[in-house]
């Protein structure tokens, strides 16, 4: 790596452009599948209300524990959303409120992390390298897909790339204004998501380079980022501070499992799988990404074996990133349980690296207008496949996703006084549900679940007496139910045969070939006893449908690149079927 060099006001303006470009991305994806097709894990539905509510039972809810609290307070802070019209549309627009605030939150925060990356990167890099490092990021699929989600991966992602900037300026100027700079953006770390904790390395790592030598006055500047740190805990982490019975945390040797709240870290799954789950989410959504790193591999273990020949000043902030990649790597590589999200905080330290490996390999050239054509060839190409990808998921999700399709091929030709439509367990369409058809969970359970169901948990909301028209007799399959789930094992044409319905919406999340047992049942049954009348499937594979939403299912076959090209359309694959 390089000294800092200046900025260019061209690279600024380029810098500006990019961050604008990927406003437009991120907020264009932003309304996808509202209000139907909630992404997993949207505890921000439901988590501001918790926290509004206050009682021991609203702290037991799953919900009240799955993240740090500071984006609910931020959003309880926001006023409150306009009165619904008596129209559907204005309902819908009103229960898609419910999931567009905390997705817009998130996606502001994803357009911040690409001039964050760019700031951080220039503490190594050139401008235009520095240009390049963003432009990747803004054109990740991962980081952008992430983006379009009501969930905190984004978020803590910006927060830990501050605080890296800001340890690396505490490195070589140290004030107190350093320090509690980096003590905020650590401490706003901490408050996002629980591995924001990740953030406190760094810090750490760049405190003990700087008082080095210093005495005990200079181990006190340490306390302002710690109080900050500890009090970031106590307003966005009470759980953690509230009855085990609330909120369990701490190690069950009997169990192998280190839980905190609704989380829980399994002891016992410590073997190396998730290295391959880091191979594979750069392989699945970043295989440009992928490309560079193991181009910048050789020259990154040069340069390690190098460190020590660099100026002082320099290898601290080497030594501040790699205080946070590092054992951050190690860790979710470690865990067999790791997920393709908890890749996310490690994408502008990786772009970072990947832009300094292309830059080394030019540096053989001479310096002048050579190097600067060969090096904006270069990045033009490696960026084309990114961006064209990146143009491809946002025009998915600023599409018409796969329910509403379905929603407005059954309002077109099927009668909601005369029919009765079923749907397969996770469906939610944007239609109006009858009142007086019973549901087949409890108010309760709807509420517990309500990521699942968002829709019709919010027309729970409204009453008997909502006047909402036309109103449809539609149900879900009881699948959850043992006796029918006996039926389907003992013949699963009569055990269809036996419920009321005239079409049944069969709707699969999964991109692979792995589906649940009862679906199998469900799906095979049908083609005996039914016609399938219409189709909305996001791609097929080998002639069979395939779902392309929010997140990787077990058993993938094909990375998410090839699948999101391939891809007419977002959400589950729905197939109807009306009976014979």
């Amino acid at each position: 790596m390089q000294s800092r060099p200046s900025s260019s006001r061209t690279s600024l303006l380029a810098l500006l452009a990019l961050t604008a470009l990927t406003l437009l991305a991120r907020l264009l994806g932003a309304g996808s599948g509202l209000p139907h097709l909630a992404e997993p894990d949207n505890a921000f539905l439901l988590q501001p209300k918790l926290i509004a509510d206050g009682g021991a039972a609203a702290h037991r809810h799953a919900d009240y524990t799955k993240y740090p609290h500071l984006v609910s307070r931020i959003l309880m802070a926001l006023p409150a959303p306009k009165a619904s019209g008596p129209a559907l549309d204005d309902h819908l627009e009103r229960a898609s409120s419910e999931s567009l605030r905390p997705r817009l939150l998130i996606a502001i925060a994803g357009v911040a992390c690409v001039p964050t990356l760019f700031l951080l990167a220039r503490e190594f890099l050139s401008a235009g390298w520095s240009l390049f490092a963003a432009a990747l990021l803004a054109t990740s699929l991962l980081h952008g897909l992430f983006s379009a989600q009501g969930r905190p991966h984004v978020l803590v992602t910006l927060f830990i790339t501050l605080t890296l900037w800001a340890c690396v300026r505490l490195v070589r100027r140290g004030s107190w204004s350093d320090y509690a700079v980096a003590g905020i953006f650590a401490a706003l770390s901490v408050g996002s998501l629980h591995n924001g904790i990740a953030a406190l390395l760094p810090l750490a790592a760049a405190h003990a380079i700087r008082s080095r030598g210093q005495g005990i006055r200079g181990q006190l500047k340490l306390a302002l980022p710690a109080l900050l740190v500890a009090a970031s805990a106590i307003a966005f982490l009470p759980f953690l501070f509230e009855s085990a019975k609330v909120a369990p945390i701490g190690v069950q040797e009997e169990q192998s499992i280190f839980r905190l709240g609704c989380h829980a870290f399994h002891l016992d799954k410590i073997h190396g799988r998730g290295f391959g789950v880091i191979g594979w989410t750069l392989w699945s959504y970043e295989p440009a990404l992928l490309g560079l790193l193991a181009l910048a591999l050789p020259f990154l273990l040069m340069g390690a074996a190098r460190l020590r020949g660099l100026a002082p000043e320099l290898r601290a902030s080497v030594i501040v990133v790699a205080s946070f990649v590092l054992p951050y790597l190690i860790v979710v590589g470690l865990y067999d349980a790791s997920y393709e999200r908890f890749v996310i905080p490690m994408l502008p330290c990786l772009a970072l690296i990947a832009a300094w490996g292309l830059s080394s390999l030019l540096h053989g050239i001479p310096s002048g207008s050579s190097r600067i054509a060969a090096s904006s060839l270069l990045a033009l190409g490696v960026l084309a496949f990114p961006v064209w990808s990146s143009i491809k998921l946002v025009r998915l999700l600023s599409s018409p996703d796969t329910a509403t399709l379905a929603a407005r091929w059954l309002s077109a030709n099927a009668d909601p006084r005369a029919e009765t439509i079923l749907m397969t367990p996770r469906l939610d369409l944007p239609l109006v549900h009858d009142p007086s058809v019973p549901l087949p969970f409890t108010a309760e359970e709807l509420r517990v679940g309500a990521w699942i169901y968002p829709w019709t948990y919010y027309q729970l909301g409204l009453g008997p007496q909502s006047g909402l028209a036309p109103a449809w007799r539609m149900g879900w399959l009881p699948t959850l139910d043992p006796g029918f789930a006996e039926k389907l094992r003992q013949d699963e044409n009569k055990a269809l045969l036996d419920l009321d319905w005239t079409l049944i919406a069969e709707g699969s999340f999964a991109d692979s070939s792995e589906l649940p047992g009862n679906q199998q049942r469900i799906k095979a049954a049908l083609g005996a006893i039914a016609n399938r009348v219409a189709s909305f499937v996001p791609y097929e594979e080998q002639g069979n449908p395939r779902a392309l939403w929010w997140q990787e299912s077990s058993g993938i076959e094909r990375p998410f690149w090839q699948r999101l090209l391939a891809a007419s359309s977002f959400g589950p694959a729905i197939q109807v079927y009306r009976r014979r």
